[in-house]
């Protein structure tokens, strides 16, 4: 656990704040452009200094295939977290910048929903999860049932896409791809899913909130996702895929 440095927050500690909860402006918020510097700075620099990790746990796979993935995970995770909460701390020394200002100052411009903010957060966000963390929203609000299926459609359109690149990868790399190769392909089809999102104002992880509301209480949902889940496995089937 990250404690209280403000990606900890943002990546998971502090997903659970209720909406109504308000985060008022101050004289000591931090700039929007320092907060935008920072994530953007993170975002780029915790692949380069996970690599290392990365290259030993491939080793230990190979020598060791039925190593336990979810103790690897925990490895990922643990060191993800420490190497976060180093860079993260050398910013704000670098910047004079107390981490908890810095922590209400980036709730405080989610909730004004900057545009450049929100991009930022969201794209460490998901480079966060691709690395086994957990970060869980709200499904917005004012989402019905009819325009929950609009996006869908949309959302299973660039889903399609996507599973193309993957097909295509799987026959290039004859189905031995490299967990380098595969974080590379994952970011690329997150980021096919997200524009189809985009164009409705919604992020991925909104996106995950809502489909789990609505697989829940909608049926017409429920039965459309199915047959889009039936149709794949379908695909995949014929691969030899599982």
């Amino acid at each position: 656990v990250l404690g209280s440095a403000v990606v900890a927050s943002v990546a998971g500690v502090y997903w659970f704040w209720p909406k109504s909860e308000e985060v008022e402006d101050s004289d000591d918020m931090v700039p929007r452009e320092v907060i935008v510097e920072l994530f953007t700075l993170l975002t780029k620099e915790m692949p380069q200094r996970m690599a290392p990790l990365i290259q030993q746990i491939q080793q230990v796979k190979a020598q060791n295939p039925a190593i336990n993935e979810q103790e690897l995970q925990k490895v990922m995770i643990t060191n993800f977290d420490n190497i976060l909460k180093s860079s993260q701390e050398q910013f704000f020394t670098q910047n004079d910048i107390d981490e908890c200002d810095a922590d209400r100052s980036t709730h405080y411009y989610l909730k004004q929903n900057d545009e450049e903010v929100t991009a930022v957060v969201n794209q460490f966000r998901q480079l966060y999860v691709q690395f086994g963390g957990v970060v869980e929203v709200d499904v917005p609000e004012g989402l019905t049932e009819d325009k929950m299926c609009l996006i869908l459609e949309d959302y299973l359109q660039a889903k399609s896409q996507a599973n193309t690149l993957i097909i295509m990868e799987l026959q290039r790399s004859q189905g031995k791809m490299t967990e380098q190769q595969n974080m590379m392909l994952t970011q690329h089809i997150t980021a096919v899913m997200e524009r189809a999102l985009q164009a409705h104002g919604m992020s991925m992880f909104e996106w995950a909130a809502a489909e789990k509301h609505f697989l829940e209480t909608s049926e017409r949902f429920k039965k459309r996702h199915q047959e889009d889940e039936a149709q794949n496995s379908e695909k995949f089937a014929a691969l030899g895929v599982q």
